[in-house]
Order: structure tokens, then sequence, then C-alpha cells
């Protein structure tokens, strides 16, 4: 069965997120991390199909999260999405851009998350890193 990693420090976000993603696909499995250290040490337990991350967390934040995955398991950073409502921060913003990372901003609809999880769920990691997401949260769907 594929599983799907939230990993989030808000516990509301957390059971949002989750419950759009079982109204959607009742099949996977939805598991949760707190930081980005948790997340490592389960990645290390479990194959993860996605994994939906915040950026600002205490602790290892998805930033450092995500470059740890680059080296250590590239096939799931290129199935991970960022959701924040960092994206005016310039250096979130940066990152996010350069690698080319999926990314929902704060707020978002349903609609949008369950496309943004479609694309990740069915890029068989060939492309370039998602190269379809909108750079912005401006950009038109």
């Amino acid at each position: 069965m594929k599983s799907v990693l939230i990993v989030e420090d808000n516990r509301t976000l957390h059971d949002l997120y989750k419950a759009l993603i079982v109204s959607t696909y009742p099949e996977l499995i939805v598991a949760y991390a707190f930081d980005g250290k948790e997340a490592l040490d389960k990645i290390k337990k479990l194959e993860y199909c996605a994994l939906i991350s915040d950026i600002d967390m205490p602790g290892m934040d998805g930033i450092e999260l995500y470059k740890s995955l680059k080296e250590e398991n590239s096939a799931l950073a290129r199935k991970m999405v960022f959701i924040t409502s960092g994206y005016d921060n310039p250096e979130y913003k940066s990152f996010i851009n350069m690698e080319k990372i999926p990314f929902l901003a704060k707020p978002f609809n349903r609609k949008d998350f369950i496309s943004c999880l479609d694309r990740v769920l069915c890029d068989k990691g060939d492309s370039q890193h998602n190269s379809g997401f909108p750079a912005s949260p401006d950009a038109k769907h």
C-alpha cells in the first residue's frame, strides 16, 4: 500500500491535509511527522510515494529536509511539495524557484492542493523536477 508523509508542526493543518488526501485517494496511507528530523527517521523505515512539507518548522525545517533528501533519497525529493505562508520570504522564494520544487502558498483551495498532489503522484521522476508548476502563487492555473 502506498503512503504519503505530511511534515507539519501544526496538528490542525496536518489533519486538514490528511482529510483532503484521503477524500480523494482513499487507498493512500497518510503518515505524520512534526519536523524534518522526525520525517527523515520515518523515511528510513518506510517508503513514501509523496512528501508534503511545511517550510518553517522548529528543529529541522523544510529546506534542510529537502537538502538531506536530495542527497540521501533523490527520488523522494522529486516527490516533495512545499506548503508555505512564507513565499514572500526572499530566501524561501529563491530556494523554491532555484530547485523547482512544487509548492502551494497559503491560503490555497482544495482544487489546487489535489492538483499539486496529482502531479507529484503521477510524476515518474523522468522530467526535470516537476517543472510544470507555477513559479509563483500569482501564476495562472
